[in-house]
């Protein structure tokens, strides 16, 4: 308990020190309706449009100030609560759970094409898929799902949050996803260390989806006693023998040019991560990885 408030009051600090307190510069729910024109009928729940607008939500609206904080508000309740989300179909009775940043744009539209046949006419680009991701996944398990067979891939989390870093602040783009983030306090322009000295302050439960641990992602299941089947993406083998089980097909999207994650690190950012992914590490295996990193930042 002590060591939570000591961190929420770091948070706080940091928020003082390094936010802002001003109106946000991208409307991604506009952004989210333009992206799925034409794939309504993709969509259980139709994007919300200005008519779906309750007048309290609109008169926030008219203050962007008040709109802005009301977004941080949002944010802070759902980061709370422990629920993810998983991409059910019923004639495989297979559940996927998203974990952001382990092939899971590639995963998440073998599950659409799966569960929506009609889906392979359309050319969709990865964003595309995400946000049609986004509207259909299920945030509850309904008693159909409980027989379900359910899984996830996970990710060497040393190589998962360098992944992170590359395609958001490393890369060029015409918006950054964390503009808005805990009242901006991750700029574009930060080093690998200073990212990883901020995420050390940020506390697991309002970390964003890229950012928690990966196990964070399995709680809610395991509460119901929902059995989930994890696939490390680093054994592909075994990843497309599972989907081929079920006659699917990993395509490869978002394929980035070929790196090492490992020059990112330093001793001292390496113990860093280590300390902030340990349950992930030990968990799903990756102590291995820990030490041979270990080894090569120490050469």
């Amino acid at each position: 308990m002590i060591k939570t408030l000591i961190q929420l009051a770091r948070l706080t600090n940091l928020i003082i020190r390094r936010g802002r307190f001003q109106n946000r510069r991208y409307d991604y729910q506009k952004m989210r309706m333009e992206k799925l024109a034409g794939l309504h009928q993709f969509c259980p729940i139709p994007p919300l449009t200005d008519a779906g607008t309750g007048k309290f939500k609109k008169w926030i609206f008219k203050s962007h100030y008040l709109e802005y904080f009301s977004g941080q508000a949002a944010f802070l309740k759902n980061a709370l609560k422990s629920q993810t989300g998983h991409l059910f179909v019923p004639n495989l009775n297979l559940s996927y759970l998203r974990n952001p940043k382990a092939a899971s744009t590639s995963l998440s539209y073998t599950m659409l094409l799966a569960l929506y046949p009609e889906l392979k006419k359309f050319e969709l680009s990865a964003e595309k898929i995400n946000f049609l991701t986004d509207v259909n996944l299920k945030r509850e398990i309904a008693p159909i799902e409980k027989a379900a067979t359910f899984f996830t891939v996970i990710r060497n989390p040393f190589a998962r949050i360098v992944s992170v870093y590359r395609d958001f602040f490393e890369r060029p783009s015409s918006r950054f996803i964390y503009e808005d983030y805990l009242f901006g306090i991750l700029k574009k322009d930060l080093s690998f260390r200073e990212f990883v000295d901020i995420l050390q302050i940020i506390p697991d439960a309002l970390k964003d989806q890229h950012l928690k641990p990966q196990n964070a992602f399995l709680s809610f299941y395991r509460k119901r006693n929902i059995e989930v089947k994890f696939l490390k993406l680093e054994d592909q083998h075994r990843v497309h023998a599972f989907l081929s089980d079920f006659k699917l097909n990993l395509p490869v999207m978002n394929k980035n040019e070929t790196y090492d994650y490992r020059s990112y690190y330093e001793p001292d950012t390496l113990e860093k991560v280590y300390k902030l992914y340990s349950q992930d590490i030990l968990l799903f295996e990756y102590s291995e990885d820990y030490h041979d990193l270990k080894k090569f930042v120490s050469r």
